[in-house]
């Protein structure tokens, strides 16, 4: 199949750098087609890859990605430490464009929090 020769492609990937954007990026892809657990299984492949190369950048997007993945979840309380976490490591590098896109997921996060919050206190 298509993915079994994509996957033979991937494999032959030996810079970490590039591994970890691949499976960051296919990750995202995984959150928006709603396949949440495969999705979060590799935003950790991704962000080991990262912590282990010492690429902040890669290892905020990583933790931008778990953000996501676990607001689908329901969970969220990690949702938000996740986009907190991914945003602090924007703003350290300077990384204004992803800040901005962090401050914008953390923001839907902390809508749903506020949410969860009014329905559960109704109940």
């Amino acid at each position: 199949t298509e993915y079994n020769e994509a996957l033979k492609y991937f494999e032959a990937i030996k810079n970490d750098t590039v591994k970890s954007i691949v499976i960051k990026n296919l990750s995202r892809a995984y959150i928006d087609l709603g396949y949440t657990k495969k999705a979060d299984d590799l935003c950790g492949r991704a962000l080991a890859i990262a912590k282990r190369t010492g690429d902040e950048c890669r290892k905020a997007g990583a933790f931008s990605n778990k953000g996501l993945t676990y607001r689908h979840f329901g969970q969220i309380k990690e949702s938000v430490d996740y986009h907190e976490t991914a945003l602090k490591i924007f703003k350290e590098l300077g990384d204004q464009l992803w800040e901005g896109i962090a401050l914008c997921l953390l923001g839907r996060a902390l809508m749903d929090q506020d949410k969860n919050s009014i329905t559960n206190g109704v109940q």
